[in-house]
């Protein structure tokens, strides 16, 4: 039985941090869209529309799996 407890311990130690490392990416990318944005708003880089997609479809794949 501790045997068990420890591995689910062990595990939930990985998923926790799997956990953080997905929350902190998400928020990269958020703040990466975010800027992203800005310039093309400005009319800065128009071609970075499809980069801004790709980042868009990233971030909503990360908050759909924080949210399982």
């Amino acid at each position: 039985m501790a045997a068990k407890a420890k591995l689910l311990l062990r595990e939930l130690k990985t998923v926790k941090a799997d956990l953080a490392f997905a929350k902190e990416r998400c928020a990269q990318l958020e703040e990466e869209n975010k800027m992203l944005r800005e310039s093309y708003d400005k009319g800065d880089n128009p071609e970075d529309d499809d980069l801004v997609s790709v980042c868009l479809r990233q971030i909503k794949k990360l908050k759909n799996y924080l949210e399982y």
